[in-house]
């Protein structure tokens, strides 16, 4: 009997040991597993490439005259003295080149009352068409916004609508606010413009991209003077970028881009980047773009990745 309880618990403590063993190799299975995962997914962070970078400066292209083209559609309402009574004051709210149609809503040729929503529709048609960036551009905008003639807090909302920009195509709503600076002990009341951004881009070859978040472009000299050839803009921000990766890249301004007018280059209207810098970052993998210090007009700018550094088109 004794001998019979011995071996009973003895196959119970045998059973237990298996059973503790077994769990024991899960667990550690598991654990290891999880543990691959882990390091596959940092193997799997790509370097960020020349061609991304290139690309984010491609976007910001287009941000750049988008917002201009905006800025200065809107800001010829508010210069037409007549708000939109006289056949001229067409010729002042459209602006831009000559392969460019404009419908308003009100129609030109009638008054726009304080506080009414203004529509525009600037339509670029369906052939490349020439901006004064030299960039080339088709499809259409669709802007609106608030006519407050008494109110420098402005908020112009836009879409695109088939729009290309360089062949890129651009989808997307966005917004652009400008507001006004108050005036320091050194520096006098000046404007600045927001700038949000979510769209989705597709290349030439079909590829698709998408960017999301803000550029802040604060108007720093020039702004009390009746020329734009002298006119100096900071701009900061931060927005994402999906490239195809697994991971976006973060992009921040991480040193303010400096804007110069008179650095337009002399065959084109366009002010240019002379200083600052962007830093990349997709999951820990950084990078920088670099535009100079600004004690140039003609800055090379360089793109640094992992350490090795290259001229950036």
């Amino acid at each position: 009997m004794k001998l019979e309880k011995i071996g009973y618990i003895w196959g119970l403590l045998s059973v237990n040991i298996i059973f503790m063993t077994k769990t024991t190799f899960t667990i550690l299975s598991i654990c290891a597993l999880l543990l691959s995962a882990c390091t596959s997914n940092v193997r799997d962070v790509s370097p960020i490439t020349k061609d991304e970078a290139s690309l984010n400066t491609k976007i910001d292209l287009m941000n750049d005259d988008v917002s201009r083209i905006i800025e200065e559609s809107e800001n010829g309402t508010y210069l037409n003295t007549s708000w939109g009574k006289s056949g001229a004051s067409v010729e002042v709210e459209k602006g831009g080149p000559s392969c460019l149609s404009v419908i308003r809503i009100p129609s030109f040729g009638s008054a726009v009352g304080e506080n009414w929503t203004v529509t525009k529709t600037l339509d670029y048609g369906t052939q490349d068409c020439q901006l004064s960036s030299g960039n080339y551009v088709r499809g259409k905008i669709v802007i609106s916004y608030k006519f407050t003639p008494n109110n420098t807090n402005r908020v112009v909302s836009y879409r695109f609508d088939g729009f290309y920009h360089n062949g890129f195509l651009y989808d997307g709503k966005s917004t652009l606010e400008r507001s006004m600076i108050e005036a320091t002990a050194n520096v006098l009341r000046h404007p600045q413009f927001k700038l949000k951004m979510n769209l989705k881009i597709t290349s030439p070859d079909g590829t698709e991209y998408k960017r999301a978040g803000y550029k802040v472009r604060e108007h720093i000299q020039g702004f009390d003077t009746n020329t734009t050839s002298d006119d100096v803009y900071s701009v900061t921000g931060i927005w994402s970028n999906s490239f195809g990766q697994a991971y976006d890249i973060i992009s921040t301004i991480s040193v303010p881009l400096i804007v110069k007018n008179d650095c337009s280059q002399s065959n084109v209207d366009h002010p240019k980047v002379v200083q600052g810098q962007i830093s990349l970052d997709r999951q820990g993998v950084t990078a920088t773009i670099d535009f100079g210090d600004g004690t140039t007009c003609t800055p090379v700018r360089t793109f640094t990745s992992n350490g090795v550094t290259v001229n950036l088109d």
